[in-house]
């Protein structure tokens, strides 16, 4: 996500890695108020492990655009 302001510089990221036999693998960095978080998620935005589920719907917005921009540039959701 770009930043919005000089005092926020840290802004929720997706990573995607290619697996070798074929697919994509994918988490995120999402920075809270006093914490980050980095998180496994499927290509839906869904974290893989359910303790993570309230952090990751606080920032499903942010998710699904990180998604949408990474399946526009290389089509990682199928």
């Amino acid at each position: 996500m770009p930043v919005v302001d000089d005092e926020n510089l840290f802004t929720d990221t997706l990573i995607v890695w290619t697996l070798f036999h074929g697919g994509y693998k994918f988490g995120v960095i999402l920075h809270g108020e006093e914490m980050s978080y980095q998180i496994y998620i499927d290509s839906q935005g869904r974290a893989l492990d359910n303790a993570y589920d309230g952090i990751v719907k606080q920032h499903e917005s942010n998710i699904e655009i990180l998604l949408q921009k990474a399946d526009d540039m290389w089509n990682v959701r199928g």
